[in-house]
């Protein structure tokens, strides 16, 4: 008796990309866990821009956030250390300037990938 089901390629056209669409959305679910524990069990620190500058689409050209270089201090072990890096602050719509005090989360363990979370009273 013969299967009325096509076993060619269709099944695993439309399967292959969703099982891609899965993984990209845990894998942005569980960063996101990661940061919210970051934010509520590391300590929050100042941050001040050294430079600020507006990044741009490679194709089209046009703007899409604000990049920059911040300096803060990060405490671990009972060790204190300067840091000076260049981070995405955010979308175009905060409007960061130079010499503006920032509120981050640096890791613990090195002076990149601080967790931005905005800028403190002007």
């Amino acid at each position: 008796m013969s299967s009325n089901f096509d076993t060619g390629g269709r099944y695993l056209f439309w399967f292959m990309p969703g099982v891609f669409l899965v993984l990209v959305v845990i894998v942005l679910y569980i960063r996101g866990q990661i940061n919210e524990k970051r934010i509520a069990r590391d300590p929050h620190v100042q941050a001040e821009i050294l430079e600020a500058w507006v990044v741009t689409d490679a194709k089209s050209g046009f703007p899409v956030g604000i990049s920059g270089r911040i300096k803060y201090a990060r405490t671990a072990k009972n060790k204190t250390f300067d840091c000076d890096v260049t981070s995405h602050l955010g979308s175009l719509e905060a409007n960061y300037e130079v010499g503006e005090i920032l509120e981050i989360v640096p890791r613990l363990d090195s002076c990149y990938e601080p967790i931005i979370l905005g800028r403190l009273h002007r």
